[in-house]
């Protein structure tokens, strides 16, 4: 707990952690506390997991989908220089700040419609 105190003044813009295993996932509470940031958690991406779950390949490939959504979501902003230059809601970053959540959403969502359209059409004619 003592080398992630002292990680902590080292990483001010920490956005995500990713636990994986068992043994990282133990620590969760303690780095939420520490570094205050959101935390994720998956599978160790050992061979051993992936011939037993093979399930878990996927688990995994979401969950860093996941942190690269919430990177990329606090550079977007920062990338267009408006990071905490707002003045309608005080305390917080602008309203591109409560509008970029929303735009990768429906960007996301949009993928995904559109992968979801194509398998069932796929599915559909392979009969």
């Amino acid at each position: 707990i003592q080398a992630l105190k002292s990680l902590q003044p080292l990483l001010p813009n920490l956005r995500v952690v990713v636990l994986m295993g068992r043994k990282a996932q133990s620590a969760q509470l303690e780095i939420e506390i520490i570094f205050q940031t959101k935390v994720l958690t998956c599978p160790h991406p050992s061979p051993r997991v992936f011939r037993v779950w093979p399930a878990k390949r996927e688990e995994i490939k979401s969950v860093f989908l996941q942190g690269l959504n919430i990177v990329a979501q606090g550079l977007t902003p920062r990338a267009a220089g408006v990071k905490d230059s707002g003045t309608l809601i005080p305390g917080h970053g602008g309203i591109l700040d409560r509008a970029d959540t929303w735009l990768w959403a429906m960007m996301l969502g949009y993928y995904l419609v559109q992968l979801l359209t194509q398998v069932v059409t796929y599915n559909h004619f392979k009969r």
